[in-house]
């Protein structure tokens, strides 16, 4: 995976600036693009390569061409941090009313609409600099967010994706098929490049 990876970054270099912030938001987002999670989060920076000013520009094409919506969560001087989702599988997560009462304890509304979580997301960046409960959004187990919250000191299972505190095993199997999911990414992308093909291949 390293030598892929690293591949990965050297091939990006050769694209166009538009091309480069989209093959980084699809790379970052590859389990959301592919279904396999709700949401995904990428910080786009001045300092690589303009992709926070290059976002004005292009991202309605982007967000067309990858089939992704988007939610700027927080700006700065210098980069924007995003929430890419896919509406369906956002919408039927904070649907789960266990999920829906968790958040409630932190200001959403029980019966609010995906654009009023959402809201409140952001509006919960602006008093924390990453709030707790975004492992929500970006579709962690939930029993794994609350004991992240109420218990941060609890000797964790495994990190990956996530701090596992609980089932081991389920999550093992959703980390490896994020990295399917981000190697199938890297191939679409690189599809003619027969060099980068002998690498991951």
């Amino acid at each position: 995976m390293r030598t892929i990876l690293k591949a990965f970054r050297s091939a990006l270099t050769t694209l166009s600036e538009k091309d480069y912030m989209k093959s980084v938001i699809a790379y970052n987002c590859a389990p959301t693009l592919k279904g396999l999670k709700a949401a995904s989060t990428v910080t786009l920076c001045n300092y690589d390569r303009n992709t926070k000013k290059n976002w004005y520009i292009y991202k309605d094409e982007i967000l067309k061409e990858l089939s992704v919506k988007a939610f700027e969560l927080r700006e700065a001087k210098n980069y924007i941090a995003i929430l890419f989702y896919d509406e369906k599988l956002l919408e039927k997560k904070l649907s789960n009313r266990e999920v829906s009462e968790f958040l409630s304890q932190y200001g959403y509304n029980l019966e609010g609409s995906l654009n009023d979580y959402l809201i409140t997301l952001k509006n919960r960046y602006d008093i924390m600099n990453c709030p707790h409960e975004l492992g929500i959004f970006l579709d962690f187990p939930l029993e794994d967010v609350k004991t992240f919250i109420t218990n941060p000191d609890k000797p964790f299972l495994l990190c990956g994706y996530w701090k596992v505190y609980h089932n081991k095993s389920s999550a093992l199997e959703s980390f490896k098929n994020f990295d399917r999911a981000k190697l199938d990414i890297i191939r679409n992308i690189f599809c003619d490049n027969l060099l980068f093909d002998e690498i991951v291949l």
